[in-house]
């Protein structure tokens, strides 16, 4: 059985042209905290380790995270929601776009009784300039996710119930229109 390298020892595998790699980091780009990865090859297993004993050596002696010590959890923390996740909720110019879903399963009609769609009038009629049905009143955005989690755990509270998660409130649906769908297949799209 092979042994196992340690973290940072990099990898090595035998390619399909017959040679020996050996894979590491070598730093991580300044720009998209993405890490550089570089590769020794070589005949021999062994010499590959050699090659990547060398080249890790080399790699530890420059300065791979300049920003290391300055670097928080918060200022991490910004980093990834600026390269990672705001690009896929926003425009580059930084607007919402609405898209249809990947999948057409992902499409739902959901059917809701007519005195909701009267509440949902009304309260659209409260900010009609806003494009968001329940916009912050503290920013007209929307609302950050952890601020509904916080209302739902304050509501509860004020209310005297038991604590229950957000997202557990759609399992009570499930169990009990289970009854009422013919099919599986039917109960899976409707709470997918």
């Amino acid at each position: 059985m092979a042994k196992k390298r340690a973290n940072g020892e990099g990898n090595i595998r035998k390619r399909k042209d017959g040679r020996w790699e050996g894979r590491y980091t070598a730093g991580y780009d300044a720009k998209t905290g993405k890490r550089i990865i570089k590769n020794v090859l070589g005949k021999t297993q062994g010499e590959v380790k050699e090659k990547l004993k060398k080249a890790l050596e080399e790699t530890n002696g420059l300065d791979v995270s300049r920003a290391a010590d300055e670097y928080t959890v918060a200022s991490w923390l910004r980093t990834w929601y600026e390269l990672y996740a705001k690009p896929n909720v926003r425009n580059p110019d930084g607007s919402l776009e609405l898209t249809r879903p990947k999948t057409e399963n992902s499409v739902r009609l959901v059917s809701i009784p007519q005195t909701a769609v009267d509440l949902l009038v009304q309260e659209h009629a409260r900010h009609p300039d806003n494009p968001y049905m329940f916009p912050s009143p503290l920013t007209g955005e929307l609302y950050h996710p952890d601020s509904v989690v916080n209302l739902h755990k304050k509501i509860l509270k004020d209310a005297g119930l038991p604590h229950i998660r957000f997202h557990d409130l759609r399992h009570p649906y499930v169990k009990l229109t289970t009854k009422k769908f013919a099919t599986f297949f039917e109960n899976f799209r409707a709470t997918a």
